[in-house]
């Protein structure tokens, strides 16, 4: 049995969805509110458990029994390695869809190198998919050495995912407007550029996360360049306000932040756009392949992928201790399990097309490089 906490959020419904979907094992879900608990496991099938994760009882139960305990609750930075903690004492594997280096120390206290459970931390879309993705794209050449990707769109934010997102975005987590080039490099954003992936103009910000410097030293790249992507003026306007230290107009950040999120979502359809374009060799010939991941709800992929996670772990196929997703799962089984996901609207590598960022940078177009409705 897979147990699936904070089930009917965002993301954690969108986990036990895919779970019953798929009917790998039975599904148990966890949420504080009996109503909305109930009408969530009526809906999927699943055996609902009343907890609260501040109730160590409580949550103790919720967890005995379970193969693998997946925590969608949040915001990560106040949950910390609290659902970990109990996960471990009852003898389950942990997957986590959030989970940064500092969670990760926490966690390891409890799965330690060589324990016979596995915790997989930064299981959901970013990071997780992020640095996943990239690995299958590397696998198809000799040698990778460039790495460009961007991952953005127009979807609404749970209080949680901004909090999360600030905290990212004020440097807490990784470099921003920074590259990798064998080391650190600044970068300029790419403002008001069309991109093939995304419809209009958009502002593309350079932001190195550990996930992706970590992936740029497994691969042996000479070059990785991750841009987040804004699509509205009014979030990427507080954003920036943000980092450089300055008022957002509001004593409450996170709730600025979701409505100006929201402001520029109003009247356009939500997407998440990944988009990953590595530059290798394959025998004497310089080659780019283009994957392109399109989806209709961010929190859904993340869910998706901890569902994903879950199962792996649940099989045996992930080894014991604290990990993070991008460095122990199999690229190419992700892949098989997103095309095969209803949460995935279109997943897609192509060859031949140029670097993108280096066309824009040079001031050339880059719209037409893709067919309309190709994504």
């Amino acid at each position: 049995m897979i147990a699936v906490l904070g089930a009917y959020g965002a993301v954690g419904r969108a986990a036990a969805a895919e779970l019953t979907r798929t009917g790998a094992e039975p599904v148990r879900v966890g949420g504080r509110d009996p109503e909305r608990l109930g009408a969530t496991a009526r809906e999927l099938g699943a055996e609902p458990y009343p907890v609260d994760l501040t109730d160590p009882d409580a949550l103790a139960g919720f967890c005995t029994g379970a193969s693998v305990v997946v925590n969608g609750a949040g915001p990560a930075h106040r949950v910390l390695d609290t659902v970990a903690r109990a996960a471990a004492a009852a003898g389950s594997h942990y997957v986590d869809p959030a989970g940064d280096d500092d969670l990760a120390a926490r966690v390891a206290a409890s799965y330690p190198e060589g324990a016979d459970r596995a915790a997989v931390l930064s299981a959901g879309m970013l990071p997780g998919l992020s640095g996943l993705l990239p690995r299958h794209v590397a696998a198809g050449f000799d040698a990778a050495d460039r790495l460009h990707a961007y991952l953005g769109g127009r979807s609404a934010l749970t209080p949680a995912a901004a909090a999360d997102f600030l905290l990212s975005a004020a440097a807490t987590e990784g470099k921003p407007l920074t590259g990798w080039s064998g080391g650190h490099r600044a970068l300029r954003p790419l403002r008001e550029v069309e991109l093939p992936f995304f419809p209009g103009r958009v502002t593309a910000t350079p932001h190195l996360t550990p996930e992706i410097e970590r992936v740029a030293r497994a691969l042996g790249l000479a070059e990785a360049h991750w841009f987040t992507v804004f699509v509205g003026e009014q979030a990427t306007a507080l954003l920036a306000r943000h980092t450089a230290g300055a008022a957002t107009g509001s004593d409450d950040p996170v709730a600025a932040f979701g409505r100006a999120v929201g402001v520029d979502l109003a009247g356009h359809d939500p997407y998440q756009v990944l988009a990953c374009q590595i530059e290798g060799t394959t025998g004497d010939r310089r080659e780019v392949r283009t994957l392109t991941l399109r989806v209709d709800d961010g929190y859904a992929l993340s869910g998706t992928t901890a569902a994903f996670t879950a199962t792996q772990a649940a099989a045996g196929r992930i080894g014991g201790g604290t990990a993070h997703l991008a460095a122990v799962a199999d690229p190419a089984a992700a892949v098989a399990w997103l095309s095969d996901s209803p949460v995935v609207r279109t997943l897609t590598v192509v060859d031949g097309l140029p670097m993108i960022e280096d066309r824009l940078r040079a001031g050339e177009d880059a719209a037409g490089l893709f067919e309309d409705g190709e994504l």
